[in-house]
């Protein structure tokens, strides 16, 4: 069967079309212009995409040795942070390009220590599109680095290095101040903090970290990599409670304190107490503030407290054999 169109060509418009018309992005404006190839989608599950970005960095960090603890922490403006001791984005000058390692590291695509550097004897493999993209798509990104007895420092907005002149992400911007050295530290001291805010222009309005997703996520990595604890923090749980007024502060009663709980308790037993201990029976009213998650040859187990730190539930499943 042939099928002709009605429509009558128009061969101007193809003779019009030349390498003229021909657009090439450089460096990370692609990533702003199509985010959805770099990580799926622009609401929540895009947001968690690119937290994890960051945070199996840190994972390879532990499975190279070299990192035992993780800490994710969701703040109440809506951004997120993680926190690891491992050895610290390098922060000497790359001799190819004349950048340090953490300018390297946070704009250029595809720069990394898992290309056979010998950096990673062991890592989880090139599981993502990397910390660049996360620094594009954001607002701003801060980036914190204990490494060779020296605290060091650099800021981005949109992937751009600069300097905020306060700790909004709407705040003042000038680009071009670059990676600073801020104080002394031990030299035993290492790891990295990154903190980042999603960018308004790049995600839908509704979209919002999901803490039982990164919960779960955190649950089944933490069983996977031996010795490697991971603990996630979520504070806008208690900027909801403490806007609520009249309701008793997290983690007291009307008269009295919430109680400790300990022991060996079920899997998924959700707490005895209301929400006057900031945590209901049912989780609609708040979700628990701290949840860890942790793994030895034994056992792996779970960790939730509420926000005054009284009460404390701990969860224990049997680990890899």
């Amino acid at each position: 069967m042939t099928v002709l169109s009605s429509a009558p060509a128009q061969p101007a418009a193809a003779a019009g079309y030349t390498a003229r018309h021909l657009t090439v992005l450089e460096g990370l404006e692609a990533v702003r212009k199509r985010p959805g190839m770099y990580i799926g989608s622009t609401d929540s599950r895009g947001l968690l995409h690119c937290l994890w970005e960051i945070v199996d960095n840190a994972v390879d960090e532990a499975l190279a040795g070299a990192c035992t603890e993780i800490e994710v922490v969701l703040h109440a403006d809506n951004s997120a942070e993680v926190r690891d001791n491992g050895r610290g984005i390098p922060v000497d000058l790359e001799p190819k390009t004349g950048l340090t390692g953490v300018e390297l590291v946070m704009t250029r695509l595809h720069a990394g220590g898992k290309f056979g550097g010998g950096s990673y004897t062991a890592s989880g493999g090139l599981h993502g599109v990397g910390a660049s993209v996360v620094n594009a798509l954001s607002g701003r990104l801060d980036v914190q680095v204990d490494k060779d007895g020296g605290q060091w420092t650099a800021s981005f907005r949109r992937g751009v290095i600069g300097e905020f002149s306060g700790p909004r992400p709407d705040a003042p911007f000038v680009p071009g101040q670059g990676l600073r050295r801020v104080r002394r530290v031990a030299k035993t001291l290492t790891g990295t903090r990154i903190r980042f805010w999603p960018d308004g222009q790049v995600f839908v309005r509704d979209a919002r970290w999901s803490f039982d997703a990164l919960a779960q996520r955190a649950r089944q990595t933490a069983y996977l990599v031996p010795g490697l604890t991971i603990r996630v923090r979520d504070e806008r749980a208690a900027a909801r409670l403490a806007a609520v007024p009249g309701r008793p502060a997290p983690g007291r009663g009307p008269g009295r304190r919430c109680p400790p709980v300990s022991g060996r308790l079920r899997p998924g037993w959700p707490g005895p107490l209301g929400p006057d201990c900031g945590w209901s029976a049912n989780g609609a009213s708040a979700q628990p503030l701290l949840a860890g998650a942790a793994s030895t040859a034994a056992q792996v187990w779970v960790e939730v407290t509420s926000a005054a730190g009284s009460l404390t539930a701990r969860t224990e499943y049997p680990g890899p054999a």
